[in-house]
């Protein structure tokens, strides 16, 4: 029998593990799904592989996902996501099985990975539309700029955009720049979408 005292301590927490992989993710933030293998699985012979490989080129990284269930299931430690703050923001994703001889891709798609709050860098990652259109904010609200003597557009340099002319850029910057997050977005969910009957040439 239970005293009261220890009816009240707090119970474990049970973590669910998500069966689709994020939309974004943090760097230095711990990243672990599922990815339902269909028809593919241990017992058919095939062992997944996950690989995320950044836009820019500068991240690459491959590992091995473990039975999970019914399902496979991929975990990235914080200390890999920690190293993917010098990318440039956009993950290309791939989830594969192989037994040796044939492959099949079970999910393809991409997200976004956000900067690390906890890191030291200093480094700009604004896309250069958001840069200018944050230059030619400031020259607008007559406020003190690096950028504005730095950027030239089509040859001209923004510290001598003035008038009707930079209100007109402003508007084709802020078009570009909500473009450009809804690319973000749309490209984050679309690393929800799961390739349900994978075609290889034979």
């Amino acid at each position: 029998m239970t005293s009261g005292r220890e009816s009240l301590l707090p119970r474990p927490l049970s973590v669910s593990i998500p069966s689709t992989p994020p939309a974004k993710v943090t760097a230095g933030d711990r990243v672990d799904f599922t990815v339902d293998p269909g028809e593919f699985t241990s017992a058919e012979g095939y062992s997944p592989v996950f690989v995320f490989r950044s836009d820019d080129g500068t991240q690459r990284v491959s590992v091995a996902g473990t039975d999970y269930q019914s399902a496979f299931r991929i975990t990235i430690s914080s200390a890999v996501t920690r190293t993917w703050t010098a990318c440039s923001g956009q993950f290309s994703v791939f989830a594969e099985a192989s037994d040796g001889t044939d492959r099949r891709t079970l999910l393809t798609g991409r997200w976004q990975v956000l900067p690390d709050p906890a890191s030291t860098d200093t480094s700009d990652r604004r896309t250069l539309n958001r840069r200018i259109l944050d230059a030619i904010n400031a020259k607008i609200e007559g406020r003190a700029s690096s950028d504005i003597a730095s950027i030239s557009i089509a040859g001209q340099s923004l510290s001598m955009v003035s008038g009707l002319e930079l209100i007109r850029m402003q508007s084709i910057y802020q078009a570009r720049v909500r473009d450009e997050e809804a690319a973000a977005d749309s490209s984050g969910r679309s690393a929800r979408s799961r390739i349900i009957e994978p075609r290889f040439p034979r």
